[in-house]
């Protein structure tokens, strides 16, 4: 459909030859628990295991964009964007606790949540597979008397692939309108628009995580949230 899209064709074959020959070789060097009972009984448990391992990357993407329980419906989905909540309390606790026990309300919510260094600029970051992931970062003030000020602002972030592949697409889908490729650049903007409404609705899914944790562990207390 666009005539110089056709200059990745080597690197697409390229490509494809490296998976073949190491699919092959895997499937070629298998031991199999159960000994075949003839040569060509052979070749088909190898022609099968060599399926099996040009299978496996396909697999592993689509488990990541699909199987996070937080994608099987949008029940709990709130608007993605900057969040944050500012509350008051008269019971003292550490900040370190605070955000233990919101680690561990988000993870028995199914969500993939990693803690921040002593350099980063964020505490909690929950991830929504390759796409993207949504961070926070919470802060305590004492006031005496074990009385706390507690703040806590959450933003959603696409990850550097994401960004890159998305720049990518639109970059082509631009370059094949300017050409006349009206087709081409439809069918590649779809799919740039198409991993972009995904993160969207996983952004979504994980603000909405955030905001029962927040809600259940009482970190931002009589909170106001805007």
């Amino acid at each position: 459909l666009w005539k110089p899209l056709l200059l990745a064709l080597p690197l697409f074959l390229l490509s494809v030859g490296a998976l073949l020959i190491q699919a092959t070789t895997s499937a070629l060097h298998a031991r199999f628990v159960t000994k075949p009972r003839s040569r060509w009984e052979r070749w088909k448990w190898v022609g099968l295991t060599g399926c099996l391992h040009l299978l496996q990357p396909l697999a592993r993407l689509w488990g990541r964009l699909t199987a996070s329980p937080r994608h099987a419906s949008l029940r709990g989905w709130v608007f993605p964007g900057p969040r944050s909540w500012s509350g008051w309390t008269e019971k003292w606790r550490a900040p370190e606790e605070r955000l233990q026990s919101l680690e561990s309300v988000l993870r028995a919510d199914g969500q993939l949540v990693a803690r921040g260094g002593e350099f980063d600029s964020w505490d909690l970051e929950v991830r929504d597979g390759m796409l993207g992931s949504v961070r926070a970062l919470m802060a305590v003030e004492d006031h005496g008397g074990g009385a706390q000020l507690v703040r806590f602002r959450l933003w959603p972030r696409l990850s550097r692939v994401a960004l890159t592949m998305l720049a990518m697409l639109f970059l082509l889908a631009a370059l094949a309108g300017a050409d006349g490729a009206w087709l081409a650049s439809m069918i590649l903007g779809s799919i740039a628009f198409a991993f972009l409404t995904s993160a969207f609705i996983g952004w979504g899914q994980v603000t909405g995580a955030y905001v029962r944790a927040v809600e259940q562990t009482g970190v931002a207390q009589e909170a106001s949230s805007r």
